[in-house]
């Protein structure tokens, strides 16, 4: 008995886990996305970053953010607990070490992170692992760009869903990334009004690409 659950245990580790980065502009329909990849994938897990700014009324904690005080938020930066941080719309975001840590050991995981902050998930792994993890983070990790068909829709999109004083400044904020860095989005899906389902099927078909290629590794 004892051997057969050390040989399963070795081989839940080396199982292939894959963490999903979805950025894109503001209002593009990333959440969307999101949760049709969590349907497609029931047991994937979604990485809930952590912020700084208020809660809006039709925002819940621990689904959309985890919203804490700026106090509290520089006290868990200042003792390590973050993999990253960084300002955005006027307030600060961050994602817990403890969060993206479990697709080492096969957790589907998917995560809305900022563009700027998605162009440097290399560099937060190196600066918060070994070597040898962050290379396996590296290999998990998948970069998608969720994107528009044009500037006239994302405005579109905007006036409709336009809700806080932040809202513009991280349009534009978006756009200056995508404008500065187009070619390292190497992964885009183009999310078109009325046409999730499609979506949904392009980020899974490029999820299964990625497993193939662990898979492949580990064999």
């Amino acid at each position: 008995m004892a051997v057969a659950m050390a040989a399963d245990s070795r081989l839940e580790r080396i199982k292939p886990g894959v963490l999903t980065l979805l950025v894109g502009p503001t209002a593009v329909g990333k959440t969307s996305v999101l949760e049709g990849v969590l349907q497609k994938y029931p047991d994937s897990k979604r990485v809930v970053s952590t912020t700084s700014r208020p809660r809006s009324p039709s925002e819940v904690n621990g689904r959309e953010y985890s919203f804490i005080h700026p106090f509290m938020f520089n006290v868990y930066s200042k003792f390590g607990g973050f993999l990253e941080t960084g300002p955005y719309g006027g307030y600060w975001y961050g994602t817990r070490k403890k969060d993206i840590t479990p697709v080492l050991v096969g957790q589907d995981l998917v995560w809305i992170v900022a563009m700027y902050r998605g162009l440097e998930i290399e560099n937060y792994y190196k600066k918060s692992y070994s070597p040898r993890i962050a290379k396996d983070l590296l290999e998990r990790t998948l970069l998608v760009m969720i994107g528009t068909p044009s500037l006239f829709d994302l405005r579109r999109r905007f006036r409709i869903r336009k809700r806080d004083g932040d809202f513009l400044i991280r349009m534009r904020q978006d756009w200056d990334t995508w404008r500065t860095n187009r070619d390292m989005f190497t992964h885009v899906v183009v999310n078109r009004e009325g046409h999730l389902d499609e979506t949904v099927r392009g980020v899974s078909e490029l999820i299964e690409q990625r497993r193939a290629k662990l898979q492949r590794l580990i064999e």
